[in-house]
């Protein structure tokens, strides 16, 4: 009975990575990252070195939030004027800023934190659609932490991880 669930699992499993590939091709509009950050578990590994570089050498910042949220856009805006950099409404910016509120998983119940958000940095290396995930920050607290404070506190975050602390 075990090695059934298992095997109908994996093909479950298999056969959803081939729709989601095969959904990727049809569509060539879809734009899919590369990524230079390696996840670990539920942990992103990405190398400071390379996103303190990228920073450096960038001059204009793209910002977006998921789903598209006025307050996140306006905070990220604000974060690329404290970081001098030039403010960019176009996919050919050299970084971009995307904020992705994490969808609630249903009830929560007890003390326990949970994902409210990511901050994610991509650079473009070649070109608009060659992106490349830089570096990751993620926001861990309770669900009814104010959507306000989530944002400002990963964008602190990231300004903290720019600086060196």
């Amino acid at each position: 009975m075990r090695r059934t669930v298992i095997t109908i699992t994996v093909a479950c499993m298999t056969a959803v990575l081939f729709a989601v590939n095969a959904g990727a091709q049809k569509h060539p509009s879809v734009q899919q990252a590369n990524v230079d950050c390696t996840l670990d578990g539920q942990a992103h590994t990405c190398n400071r070195a390379d996103l303190l570089h990228a920073f450096a050498e960038a001059r204009t910042v793209a910002v977006e939030s998921q789903p598209k949220d006025r307050v996140a856009d306006a905070e990220l805006a604000a974060l690329t004027r404290r970081l001098a950099k030039e403010l960019s409404a176009s996919a050919s910016a050299d970084i971009t800023l995307r904020l992705v509120r994490t969808q609630p998983a249903g009830v929560s119940v007890g003390p326990g934190d949970v994902e409210l958000a990511t901050l994610r940095v991509f650079s473009t290396k070649t070109g608009p659609q060659d992106s490349h995930l830089l570096w990751v920050e993620t926001y861990r607290g309770q669900p009814d932490i104010p959507w306000v404070a989530v944002v400002r506190a990963l964008t602190s975050q990231l300004q903290a991880t720019l600086a060196g602390r």
